[in-house]
């Protein structure tokens, strides 16, 4: 599992929540909360991708790369 990746995802996934949560405008007419769910979704279909690869264990600090 590549652990970055997968937490960068979450970081933004939480970001696009907190844009969604800020909209404060009856009815949405700028669409913006719509356009942010069909993002969030999108974003989150990377995660199973992240979860599943390979990752080749990380060289040890100091050492031979």
């Amino acid at each position: 599992m590549d652990y970055e990746d997968v937490g960068n995802l979450g970081s933004i996934l939480e970001d696009m929540a907190q844009f969604i949560s800020e909209q404060d405008e009856p009815g949405d007419p700028s669409g913006a909360v719509a356009t942010m769910t069909q993002a969030m979704g999108l974003v989150a279909s990377l995660i199973p991708g992240e979860v599943t690869e390979i990752e080749p264990p990380e060289p040890a600090e100091g050492g031979p790369e």
